[in-house]
């Protein structure tokens, strides 16, 4: 832990988690300019397995909206039209 001290008090500790700070060339050096003493530590992932987990957590967050829908489909059919047959 040699590169990485342990601060002294909780106030100069401090994080963020974006993706977001690479898809535009001003972001690193906006930081740097606010932020002078700022350590900056950057993970990288296979891309692969970060797209798998992805597709993995929205298959689970529809799974979980259907049994949220279907938990609730009287409340949500009050307030849904009600397609009619066409024909």
């Amino acid at each position: 832990m040699q590169f990485f001290p342990r601060p002294t008090r909780v106030e100069q500790m401090s994080y963020e988690v974006s993706d977001e700070y690479f898809t535009n060339r001003e972001s690193p050096y906006s930081a740097s300019n606010l932020l002078k003493s700022a350590k900056i530590l950057i993970v990288l992932e296979d891309p692969v397995k970060r797209a798998f987990y992805h597709y993995q957590v929205c298959i689970l967050y529809i799974e979980w909206l259907w049994l949220l829908l279907i938990k609730h489909q009287d409340k949500v059919q009050r307030h849904l039209p009600i397609p009619q047959k066409v024909g």
